[in-house]
């Protein structure tokens, strides 16, 4: 029974692998002449990549299969099965009624000291101990009622010895000073920003607690942190006070129950607005160099919207004391970016205002519902993706920069990919049976009592609101793996222009049918319509034409692509005559072809003063260049051209002002578009183009000024690996080396790590690996055991991989998943 339905579920999950056969326009004919070999290779590497994608579905459906093989206890299953975020069912030796929380935190979050107390009852009778779980922990003392207790550390957590005292019936204070040392489930980036994490079993690596879902208890947390800073936290601010010695506390308390594995705080140097969203309060809290004020206003805006109109769709109240966003610049990783009455938004996520919406639309799916297996996270992020598309009639999709790909995908069911796919799922019609369960459901759902909740649950409420389950539709998505066949089509006139000759070869995908297509026979009177057959084996057809021919042709709809060669002044014709701009913009590229014609430059100048349409003035820019090769005194044209606005000219215009080396007025003009072009692709696209005509001297000052400006991380990046190109590997290696620190962003940690050990010898690559598969950001971590991999010998990866794993808490970093066919003995 639940194999069926975690079937169902992961048909939901899995990729729409579809390749979906390119409309082949006359434009998309054109623009593929004289690259019958990319054609070839792009195809391979498509044929390649559909065959991978396949390949991690079938080894998906067979993980999920051997993951719900063994059905004997779920608690025992938790322990090795990563779809299990929690154990199911914890044993709780007592009740839990409150916690309060009273801790100072340093700067950096390297060390948390203080004390916690929870308010607690036996179940019955004396219970012979309490355990709480504790990672890189210590306990100074314990108390029970005020009394001293004993308490031991074990493997499993910290055992506090009641020795008889509890009775039933009766309410106790336990109170825990401790010390922790959390490198796991606390973020300190680049800005000075603590954070804490989502992932599971994250709050035991700063407080002692019983860490999971299925604890909810109202809380009252008191920081004591650095003055002049600004912290946010679950519930609802309750005030502040100095504390001495240049440190204030902060306090904020939640009546509502907040489960235990949702207590989340963050500090820095942050900024807030507020506001009151009906009766809760909202805050949005931004850190530095992510929004200004306008931008703060309509965040906060935003998600009052988004809490008015979730609450009026469910007819339910907002289900915490307030709420609370935090905008952060990179995610870390994290890709749960909700918590009870709490949420983050992160710059390199893709749309603030969407994600906003989601961390709103998951209070009621996710934080008052809370899941500990995938499955029911896809539960989650099914209705809230609903929940979002009812109230904004739109489909909203997540971009995924600086997100690692890793081994299975079982720990972001929470996280952008699957929300994505959700997405995706939703638009094609084999979802349509499927997501009726959901819009019939999701405001009778809405209201379930809050706790915990699995496939079996949902299915009992599913069947008992709407007669059916999940195992009772079919939510079956297709994978088509039917690749487009392409031809190549060689048109020749003949010397008295009578005729014209077709050779049609085929060159990928051979279909076994003829395929037939429209060809356009373009004259002076007008245009000339017949079929053309397109001949598994390829064929050679001549046809008589009228002489005032001007052009031919083809349109294909979505069943073929072409590759056409056809005579030069078909394409001339092309270019002056077509109406369609894509048309233009491709027999535009073709004139770069036609450099030995001194009248073609004439006739192109003629052309791009009368051309408005960006693509085909940027198409037209590429030709000129083909045509000036860099020549003295032409280089003001392409200079102007970058001062126009569409991103397409001014790419185009960067790149012909490559062929200008030494022209120190176009290194002046490239070096001011590195450093203020507003779009990354042209600030990249400039830095390619200075690198190429700069002396070698000048470009590694460049680079180095570059990096300590505000530019996009990926600026920084591309400037690093423009860098190794332009000098000698080691003069790159030791201006890179300062990039590698944790001050960095990680796209330029990324990129100087990899340029790093790839150009270092081998003891200095050993030393780079090793020194950050510890580092505090785990992407990182990753990055480091996927370099050892490849890069150290195997008896220096197994020692590594095999002390890794022994202390690694991050499932994703790569401990237990083995790159490169490579095996451990566990």
């Amino acid at each position: 029974m639940i194999m069926t339905q975690l079937l169902s579920l992961l048909a939901l999950l899995m990729p729409l692998l579809v390749l979906s056969p390119a409309a082949t326009t006359t434009a998309q004919q054109t623009a593929m002449v004289h690259r019958t070999s990319m054609a070839q290779q792009a195809a391979t590497a498509q044929q390649s990549a559909l065959a991978q994608q396949t390949a991690l579905a079938q080894q998906t459906t067979r993980t999920y299969q051997s993951a719900m093989a063994n059905q004997t206890t779920v608690a025992q299953q938790a322990a090795t099965d990563q779809k299990l975020f929690y154990t199911a069912f914890p044993p709780q030796q007592v009740r839990f009624h409150r916690a309060g929380l009273d801790v100072t935190v340093n700067r950096n979050a390297t060390r948390i000291s203080g004390t916690v107390r929870y308010e607690i009852s036996p179940f019955t009778g004396d219970t012979p101990y309490i355990l709480l779980q504790g990672r890189n922990m210590s306990v100074s003392e314990s108390e029970l009622d005020g009394e001293p207790l004993d308490f031991e550390i074990t493997d499993h957590g910290i055992r506090f010895d009641t020795d008889g005292r509890m009775e039933s019936g009766r309410r106790y204070q336990l109170a825990v000073t401790y010390e922790a040392s959390p490198g796991y489930g606390i973020h300190v980036n680049e800005r000075g920003t603590v954070w804490t994490s989502n992932k599971p079993e994250t709050t035991s690596a700063w407080v002692p607690s019983s860490d999971t879902p299925f604890l909810a208890m109202p809380v009252t947390f008191s920081f004591t942190i650095p003055e002049g800073l600004e912290l946010v936290s679950v519930g609802e601010f309750a005030g502040s006070d100095p504390a001495g010695e240049g440190m204030q506390r902060i306090r904020w308390s939640s009546n509502t129950p907040v489960a235990v594995s949702g207590w989340n705080f963050a500090f820095g140097d942050l900024r807030y607005q507020e506001a009151i969203a009906g009766i809760k309060p909202l805050r949005v809290y931004s850190e530095p160099g992510t929004l200004n004020a306008d931008q703060m206003n309509q965040l906060l805006r935003r998600v009052s919207d988004a809490m008015g109109r979730t609450q009026r769709s469910l007819n339910m109240e907002f289900p915490f004391d307030g709420m609370n966003l935090l905008v952060l610049a990179d995610h870390r990783w994290e890709e749960k970016s909700f918590a009870p009455g709490y949420g983050y938004v992160f710059q390199n996520l893709g749309d603030l205002m969407l994600q906003a919406d989601r961390a709103v639309m998951h209070q009621w799916f996710g934080a008052r519902q809370r899941a500990y297996d995938a499955v029911t996270a896809t539960i989650h992020q099914a209705y809230a993706a609903h929940i979002y598309r009812e109230l904004r009639s739109e489909k909203g999709m997540l971009q995924l920069s600086d997100f690692p790909s890793y081994e299975g995908d079982e720990h972001s069911f929470y996280g952008p990919n699957t929300w994505n796919r959700v997405m995706r799922a939703w638009e094609s019609a084999s979802g349509e049976l499927m997501f009726d369960l959901f819009r019939q459901s999701y405001r009778d759902a809405a209201r379930l009592p809050a706790g915990v909740y699995d496939l079996n649950a949902y299915n009992r409420f599913w069947y008992d609101q709407i007669g059916t389950t999940f195992s009772g539709v079919s939510a079956e998505v297709d994978i088509i793996t039917e690749t487009v066949p392409a031809f190549e089509i060689e048109i020749t006139e003949s010397e008295s222009g009578g005729t014209v000759t077709f050779e049609v070869t085929p060159i990928q995908n051979v279909p076994d049918t003829v395929i037939t297509i429209t060809v356009h026979l373009n004259k002076l009177d007008g245009v000339e319509d017949a079929a053309f057959e397109l001949v598994p084996t390829g064929s050679v057809i001549t046809r008589s034409v009228d002489p005032s021919l001007q052009n031919i042709t083809f349109s294909t709809g979505a069943s073929v692509d072409l590759v056409v060669y056809k005579p030069f002044r078909f394409w001339l014709h092309q270019l002056r005559r077509s109406e369609d701009a894509a048309e233009r913009a491709a027999a535009a590229e073709v004139m770069a072809f036609y450099t030995e014609d001194p009248d073609l430059q004439l006739a192109l100048n003629d052309i791009i003063r009368n051309e408005q349409h960006p693509d085909v003035r940027a198409a037209l820019v590429h030709a000129m260049a083909a045509f000036t090769s860099g020549a003295s005194g032409t280089e003001q044209m392409f200079m102007n051209f970058l001062r126009e606005d569409p991103v397409t000219i001014k790419l185009a215009a960067l790149e012909a002002l490559a062929g200008y080396p030494g022209n120190e007025e176009v290194q002046r003009m490239t070096g001011r578009t590195v450093q203020t072009a507003a779009d990354p692709e042209v600030a990249i696209t400039a830095l390619r183009s200075l690198r190429l005509i700069s002396p070698e001297a000048d470009f590694r000052d460049f680079v180095r000024r570059l990096m300590t400006s505000d530019r996009p991380p990926s600026v920084k990046a591309a400037a690093l690996e423009e860098l190794f190109m332009a000098v000698e590997p080691e003069d790159a290696v030791a201006h890179t080396d300062p990039y590698l620190s944790g001050s960095q962003p990680f796209a330029v940690r990324q990129t100087a790590f990899n340029l790093i050990t790839a150009n270092s010898d081998s003891r200095r690559t050993e030393s780079i690996i090793r020194e950050y598969a510890s580092d505090r950001d785990p992407r990182i971590r990753h990055l480091a055991l996927q370099a050892a991999s490849g890069r150290l010998s195997d008896t220096v990866y197994r020692e590594l991989r095999e002390t890794r794993r022994l202390i690694e808490p991050d499932r994703r970093v790569g401990t237990r998943e083995l790159g490169n066919n490579r095996t451990l003995e566990h």
